[in-house]
């Protein structure tokens, strides 16, 4: 395709003549093969509002609110006017697919071939078991997440030393991961209002303690005393020294670990914390 030509795409509110809103049946957007941009204005039903449609855009097949404000039409027509001009459309909102109206953004990890986010890229946003697949086997050095945390693994299906990844920018993966990442994880539980219950013996037994934030055992009953658990709520970073070193496991949400000795992790648990949630994912 040569240049950029206009897509009349599916919609229910447009600009007349006059430049204001009129009962259209379809918004015109543009697809640039020069910038790859595509608007694409739809509507999607919303259970939670009794199967009322909210509309939406898509720009390079991501969804962005078209919902703000009172006349949700508007900012279709916003969107859409900006790709035509060439305009930098990243100051607008992503939608929530749980709830149209409320921005959120997507869950994507983006890898970097040197420290600093130099070097190639590469952009995930969902499980992969083996980077090798993607030719990106140990050759990480730099991350930027999106949303959820991630969980990165030395060894293919998830296994071996692990380091949790949140949202923000990590302008180093840390000197025991760095180009040894093989395989990645999105951590999908909702986040919010997390709680574990330690036990002190195998099979839930003995004393317990319910933990609801960051702690460390290190100066209290518990260290090293940790045999079983359930996890209530959430997804937890348990490790085996209390700075966070050494052996390191996720429970995730709903969890019922009943002997630590599978994990070869009987009585070694110094420090726990819940991981974070992305800005406005739950």
């Amino acid at each position: 395709m040569e240049g950029s030509r206009e897509s009349v795409l599916a919609g229910r509110q447009g600009l007349n003549r006059e430049g204001k809103l009129g009962a259209l049946e379809e918004v015109k957007t543009v697809n640039s093969s020069r910038r790859g941009d595509m608007a694409e204005a739809v509507k999607q039903p919303n259970k939670k509002n009794n199967g009322r449609l909210f509309p939406m855009v898509l720009i390079k097949e991501e969804p962005w609110s078209a919902c703000g404000g009172k006349e949700p039409e508007q900012r279709i027509l916003q969107v859409a006017a900006a790709v035509a001009r060439r305009k930098d459309i990243s100051y607008l909102p992503r939608t929530n697919c749980k709830h149209p109206t409320k921005p959120i953004k997507m869950n994507k990890i983006i890898l970097y071939e040197h420290a600093n986010f130099q070097g190639y890229s590469k952009e995930l946003t969902s499980d992969i078991s083996n980077l090798g697949y993607v030719d990106w086997n140990d050759c990480v050095s730099s991350v930027k997440v999106f949303g959820q945390p991630w969980v990165a693994y030395e060894h293919h299906n998830f296994t071996g030393r692990l380091e949790v990844f949140e949202e923000g920018e990590h302008a180093f993966v840390g000197g025991s991961m760095n180009d040894k990442i093989t395989s990645l994880q999105l951590i999908t539980e909702n986040l919010s209002n997390p709680q574990i219950t330690l036990y002190e013996h195998v099979n839930y037994q003995g004393n317990s303690k319910v933990v609801k934030e960051r702690t460390n055992l290190a100066r209290g009953f518990f260290n090293d005393r940790v045999s079983s658990h359930r996890v209530q709520r959430g997804a937890w970073l348990l490790c085996e020294h209390s700075d966070g070193s050494g052996f390191r496991y996720i429970a995730r949400d709903h969890e019922n670990l009943p002997h630590y000795g599978a994990l070869g992790f009987n009585d070694a648990l110094s420090f726990l914390r819940p991981l974070r949630p992305g800005r406005h994912c739950n």
